[in-house]
């Protein structure tokens, strides 16, 4: 595959315009995967339709455990295997996984790689929070979690 370098000399003289080219298939397959590692995982599932040599090289377990956060193995449960590291990474994007006895949730996001976390409302204690407007510990509303955010956001309302 080749492509034009955006580097263009102009000859002496005669007002010409030349463009060097590169060829891309000359990289070994390990620079290519190097380079790759060091983008997102939405940018690697693009490149590898660029070529055949990049196909290969978004394939590597290299590149997707780029992606996957630095101790990745600590979350995995021991009754889970993944035959690709691109499968894990696809996995943890698709299924949550329950972590700190279920009190939090764990996720990546698809395009960026990004860690997201879901705690239950349990997890965040409200202690003494009152409001003008009568929100604090006793209050139920239909569904727990606007309580929990609406006591929250009034505790942070008094706050500032």
């Amino acid at each position: 595959m080749k492509t034009e370098v955006s580097e263009m000399e102009e000859r002496k003289g005669k007002g010409k315009i030349m463009c060097d080219t590169l060829d891309l298939s000359a990289l070994p397959l390990d620079c290519i995967t190097l380079i790759i590692s060091f983008t997102s995982p939405r940018d690697a599932c693009r490149l590898s339709l660029v070529s055949t040599a990049f196909n290969s090289a978004t394939e590597s377990d290299a590149v997707w455990e780029s992606f996957l956060p630095s101790q990745y193995q600590a979350l995995i449960p021991s009754s889970l295997s993944f035959s690709s590291k691109k499968q894990l990474y696809l996995s943890l994007c698709e299924n949550p996984l329950l972590i700190e006895a279920g009190r939090k949730s764990f996720w990546l996001e698809r395009g960026s790689g990004k860690k997201c976390y879901m705690l239950s409302p349990g997890t965040l204690p409200l202690y003494g929070v009152s409001t003008p407007h009568g929100i604090g510990d006793g209050c139920l509303y239909p569904r727990p979690g606007y309580s929990l955010l609406l006591a929250m956001l009034a505790g942070f309302k008094s706050i500032f």
